[in-house]
C-alpha cells in the first residue's frame, strides 16, 4: 500500500505577512536507515534535523556523534522519536509550539531539554524574543522589528543561518545573527527574492 506523499498548502495574509499551513507531513512516508549513503557525512561540519524523517534522523545523528560533527535540531513541534533523537543534540531551537511529553510552558521545554543533556537550547516565539538557555545562563534575544510581508520559510532561512554562524561565533551571537536574516527575508515576498 502506498500513503500519499507529504503535501503542503500555504496561504499568505497580504496585509501582515501571517501564513497558514495546511500539511500532510512524513510521518506515513518514512525512509528505512539502510538508505543512507556510506559517506554522508564526509567533509560536513553541522547537521541539522527536523525530525521528519526519523529513523534516517536518528541514524545520521549517531553517525555524526561519533564523528564528532554536532547536531543542531529544528524543533518545529515534537514529533514521537524526538526522545530517542534529543540525547545526541547539540544545539536546540525550538518553536514556541515543541511540547515534549508533560511540557505546557516555555520553562518546563527548557528544563526538560536542559535535563537530557542539550548544553545550548532556544525558544523561538515569531517576532518577540527569542529565549535562550546556555552555558547556565538564561537570557533573551530581541528580534529586529519590520514591516513584513511574508513570513513563509522565515523559521527554515533563521535555522540555516544559525548553521552557517554557529561555526564561526557563539551561540547568542549565531541566534541574534540569524535573526537579523530572517527578518529580513519577511520583507519579501516568496522565500527566495530576499536573496537577489
Amino acid at each position: 500500500r502506498t500513503e500519499p506523499p507529504p503535501v503542503s498548502s500555504i496561504i499568505v495574509t497580504q496585509g501582515t505577512g501571517d501564513r497558514a499551513v495546511i500539511s500532510l507531513n512524513a510521518t506515513k512516508a518514512q525512509i528505512a536507515s539502510d538508505r543512507i549513503p556510506p559517506a554522508s557525512l564526509q567533509n560536513v561540519d553541522l547537521v541539522l534535523i527536523d525530525g521528519h524523517q526519523m529513523e534516517v534522523s536518528h541514524a545520521i545523528a549517531q553517525q555524526a556523534k561519533s564523528k564528532n560533527i554536532p547536531i543542531v535540531i529544528d524543533g518545529g513541534s515534537w514529533k514521537p522519536g524526538f526522545e530517542n533523537l534529543l540525547p545526541l543534540v547539540d544545539y536546540a531551537i525550538c518553536s514556541a509550539n515543541f511540547h515534549p511529553p508533560n511540557c505546557h510552558n516555555q520553562q518546563e521545554v527548557i528544563s526538560y531539554l536542559s535535563k537530557i543533556g542539550i548544553p545550548h537550547i532556544a525558544i523561538t516565539h515569531g517576532e518577540k524574543p527569542i529565549q535562550y538557555h546556555s552555558n547556565n545562563t538564561t537570557n533573551s534575544i530581541e528580534i529586529p522589528k519590520i514591516n513584513p510581508i511574508d513570513t513563509l520559510g522565515a523559521g527554515d532561512i533563521f535555522h540555516g543561518a544559525f548553521c552557517h554562524y554557529i561555526l564561526q561565533t557563539s551561540f547568542p551571537k549565531a541566534l541574534e545573527s540569524a535573526a537579523k536574516i530572517a527578518s529580513h527575508s519577511c520583507q519579501f515576498f516568496g522565500t527566495r527574492h530576499w536573496m537577489n
